[in-house]
């Protein structure tokens, strides 16, 4: 009976230490070991410099115990985080330990989540995740040993080893770090540039990166990589795919060097090395590229103008240089495209050298190539300084999308038939157009400018401070040339100064140099060319312009239904603010002379003529009327006109004419009452004296009179030229008799009535 009392004492001892030590397993597992041991394991890990803070520590029954949420300082005041650790299995003496003795064998890290800020300073800034991270760590006496690390960091699988000597100086690696040479700012940015690029890669293959890592933490600038090798097989970045990337890289004496970097795509490939001094900040590099560059980069902040750019064949790219330690560049390189566009604008080619050294940059032979020409120069810009240097053979209305605002206004009224060609060499203090001064020259081929077309042109200008001195101007047309000079305000974009001499048409002239003065001139028709003489000056912000026309070979002047070919004459055209005035007087008209005036109040506004006539053959003038059709004699007197420039039915006359030695017979008007009038006592030579308003198709007759031997015939009326009407009514020698005329301008019906003699 006892026997068996103790049997089942013994089994239900046995049960009770077997459930003591389930619940112990049960409780390390999941509510974790008490502050005492993470206080003690805190303390472990502090003899090997590193402080850390355990959020808890559990017991696994395979893989022991098990640190989690684990935090890294780099002091004991916990100052800046260095990393954070989901969870480390622990290889413990526990006899040291308990001793405190020195007792962490090793650490052994398996599908760890490691968070690495990029800041140390400010954790929550960003932080790099490490997952699937294995390790096995070793803690010895004044060092750390990291065997077969392996870790997947956004794609790419990491195979490493390290060695960190004199770990409890940790601290000082830390400070070194903060106090990096180069302005932390930069440096972070730069760092999170990096690693944002990194996650935002696709690996369409597995890609690997190793290599092994040793560092002195007693001197943390004595710190090295050795056999960094980087191999990923296909990359995909926004659209964008590269093959073959292979990249060879070392750290040594403060050196990162990147010994050999490669890669292609469909449309070529790279080669790449560079190094990167830490203690300086200089780094230096060397690309050459056959990449397509614009689809590598299009997305890329600051570079959103390549979205403008298309390319039918790879960029030749080969750049070499350094960034220093503000990351100010300095650099040279070359570049060469073949086939490509710019907002939709083809060119066959570009060719350039470059540099830039700071702030300052420059572009040498250069040469662009495009369908209609080709341009090459240089650009020196600096802080302060700027120069261009171009000779140009292409047509510039074929890229005008890429030119500015300032040129498009300019060429807006362009249009060339063959490129021009331009030489320039300007400087300044900036690239702006108003602060550039130099000289240059200009030929023009076949060119229309304002409508008006030239057959060549040549020039060469000198370019000040808000204008252009051009100076040798010569332009030819089929009826001659013009020379002279021209100063151009560039804030107005109008003349200061002119001097032309020209044997051209002077409508052509004025479209050139002031249009205001075509719908003037267009009521001047030169059979030749004339010889004319523009003078412009610009005084106290008042433009005068005038031209002088030599005109010996005659000229038409058009006055609404009449024509007046003075046979010589000289005019002398005005504009003075928005006034024009033209003035040709003492005109010959066979034996006759001839005086005309113009006036224009401002542009745009309506023309006011007048015309004086003395003794001039009715003959010599072309008058589009039948009412005046077959008139013949010597005429007198004046005639004054408003022209409308936008409607001409709006346009009026009035005048007191007289015509001497006037053929009463031949006249289509007169002919049918020309017997009445013979039958009243009149000849067949008399005068006819006409006073008259013509306004809106209307001319009214204040006085039309006709005068032969001893009699007098005085009508007055209207006539509308809409409908032909005609009613002229009078008397004839002072009441003696009445006279009518009705009926129409062509078939007029009159109507004579004499005293009945008894």
């Amino acid at each position: 009976m006892l026997n068996r009392i103790l049997r089942i004492a013994r089994w239900l001892f046995l049960a009770l230490v077997c459930a003591g030590l389930a619940w112990l397993g049960w409780y390390g597992y999941t509510k974790g070991l008490g502050r005492h041991w993470r206080s003690l394991l805190e303390k472990e890990f502090a003899r090997y410099g590193l402080y850390i803070d355990i959020g808890k520590i559990t017991l696994d029954p395979f893989r022991g115990l098990i640190a989690r949420d684990v935090q890294i300082f780099n002091n004991e005041q916990e100052e800046d985080l260095l990393a954070e650790i989901n969870q480390v299995s622990l290889d413990i003496n526990y006899g040291n330990l308990f001793q405190h003795e020195p007792a962490l064998n090793s650490v052994d890290l398996s599908g760890a989540t490691l968070m690495v800020p990029l800041n140390f300073r400010s954790p929550q800034s960003g932080k790099v995740r490490v997952t699937d991270f294995h390790a096995r760590i070793y803690l010895f006496p004044g060092r750390i040993e990291v065997r077969q690390a392996s870790a997947q960091l956004y794609g790419i699988r990491i195979n490493a080893a390290a060695t960190l000597i004199h770990p409890q100086n940790i601290s000082t690696a830390v400070a070194a770090v903060a106090n990096d040479p180069d302005p932390s700012d930069a440096t972070i940015k730069f760092m999170n540039t990096l690693f944002h690029e990194l996650h935002g890669i696709r690996y369409l293959e597995p890609a690997t990166l190793s290599f092994s890592f040793q560092m002195d933490l007693a001197n943390p600038s004595d710190w090295r990589i050795n056999d960094g090798n980087l191999v990923a097989p296909d990359v995909k970045k926004d659209g964008a795919e590269l093959k073959d990337l292979a990249a060879k890289f070392s750290v040594e004496n403060q050196r990162f060097s990147l010994r050999s970097l490669h890669a292609t795509d469909s449309s070529g490939e790279l080669f790449a090395l560079g190094t990167w001094d830490t203690a300086t900040g200089e780094r230096k590099f060397q690309v050459r590229s056959t990449l397509d560059l614009a689809e590598l980069f299009k997305d890329e902040p600051g570079f959103e103008w390549l979205h403008e750019w298309e390319f039918t064949k790879a960029p030749e790219l080969e750049l070499e240089g350094a960034l220093l330690r503000n990351w100010e560049p300095q650099m040279i390189g070359r570049l060469s495209l073949e086939q490509f566009s710019v907002r939709g604008i083809p060119f066959q080619g570009l060719r350039a050298e470059f540099s830039r050294q700071g702030k300052s940059w420059m572009a040498s032979n250069v040469e662009l190539t495009h369908r209609t020409g080709t341009v090459t120069g240089e650009i020196i810009d600096r802080p302060g300084q700027f120069r261009l240097r171009l000779h140009s053979a292409l047509n510039p209305k074929a890229i005008t999308a890429l030119l500015p605002d300032t040129f498009l206004s300019l060429l807006s009224e362009w249009d060339f038939q063959a490129p021009p060609v331009v030489q320039l060499d300007l400087a300044g203090s900036s690239a702006e157009i108003e602060q550039l001064s130099g000289d240059g020259q200009c030929w023009l081929g076949p060119t229309r400018f304002r409508g008006v077309s030239m057959n060549s042109g040549s020039g060469t200008f000198r370019l000040k401070p808000y204008q252009v001195s051009v100076e040798n101007v010569r332009i030819s047309r089929d009826e001659g040339i013009a020379t002279g000079s021209f100063v151009l305000d560039l804030r107005t974009k109008k003349l200061a100064q002119l001097e032309v001499q020209a044997h051209l048409q002077p409508a052509a002239m004025a479209a050139w140099f002031e249009p205001s003065l075509v719908p003037l001139l267009d009521h001047l028709q030169f059979p030749q060319a004339p010889d004319l003489s523009l003078r412009s000056d610009q005084q106290d912000g008042q433009t005068e312009f005038s031209m002088h026309i030599d005109m010996n070979s005659g000229v038409v002047f058009r006055c609404g239904l009449l024509e007046v070919p003075l046979a010589s004459a000289g005019a002398d055209l005005n504009k003075n603010q928005d006034e024009i005035d033209l003035t040709i007087p003492n005109g010959r008209i066979g034996a006759g002379q001839c005086s005309v005036t113009v006036q224009q109040m401002h542009p745009n506004a309506a023309l006011y003529s007048e015309i004086t006539f003395d003794h001039v053959s009715l003959s010599d003038l072309k008058i589009r009327s039948p009412l005046l059709a077959g008139w013949q004699g010597q005429l007198s007197g004046w005639l004054k006109s408003r022209f409308d420039v936008s409607d001409s039915s709006r346009d009026s006359a009035e005048g007191k004419l007289v015509l001497d030695a006037a053929d009463l017979s031949a006249p289509h008007f007169v002919e049918p009452g020309f017997k009445k009038l013979i039958s009243a006592g009149f000849n067949r030579l008399g005068q006819l004296t006409a006073e008259f308003v013509s306004n809106l198709g209307l001319l009214k007759v204040s006085r039309l009179s006709l005068a032969s031997g001893q009699h007098v015939l005085d009508l007055s009326g209207s006539v509308d030229f809409s409908t032909a009407a005609t009613y002229l009514a009078g008397h004839l020698d002072q009441d003696a008799g009445t006279a009518r005329v009705t009926g129409s301008i062509t078939d007029p019906d009159w109507e004579i009535v004499l005293p009945r003699r008894d």
